[in-house]
């Protein structure tokens, strides 16, 4: 569910608790709160939620940006969608497909192979994933990378 107004007032409600106002902004609540919900509008609630929440909680010196809060609450928040949970979707999921019909990693689009290694040969099945691709989405996987089987990388 998006982000409104009266979530976005509440939570800056929060935010002046702990931080000043800053000068340039607008005294008007409802002012200040329509200059938030522009920039943040695409938001899930959770999220924004979360971003304020993170951010009272944090050292921060200064009251907070639109862009930080909606920093603070991606980094936080695992709204629906997130590739964290499709990966954990994936993990339960792809033991159940076949071979003839192999379900794509949602992270790197890898698909599952047979294990070329003895005494598994042709008996054993595997996901060579790309680890470039995980690690620049932020998830982690279980087994060898495709550097792995290639000799790229070290044992």
């Amino acid at each position: 569910m998006r982000v409104t107004k009266a979530d976005i007032m509440f939570g800056l409600q929060r935010l002046l608790e702990v931080y000043p106002r800053a000068k340039h902004l607008p005294d008007d609540p409802a002012k200040l709160t329509e200059i938030y919900h522009r920039e943040l509008d695409d938001l899930d609630v959770d999220v924004f939620r979360a971003g304020v929440n993170a951010y009272c909680k944090s050292d921060a010196r200064y009251f907070p940006k639109p862009g930080e809060l909606r920093a603070c609450g991606q980094r936080i928040a695992k709204p629906e969608g997130d590739p964290e949970d499709a990966m954990t979707r994936w993990e339960r999921e792809w033991p159940e497909r076949g071979a003839k019909d192999p379900l794509p990693c949602p992270v790197c689009g890898a698909v599952d192979t047979w294990a070329d290694s003895s005494p598994f040969k042709g008996q054993r099945r595997f996901v060579p994933h790309d680890p470039a691709k995980h690690q620049a989405a932020g998830i982690a996987f279980i087994g060898r990378s495709t550097a792995d089987l290639l000799g790229a990388a070290p044992a």
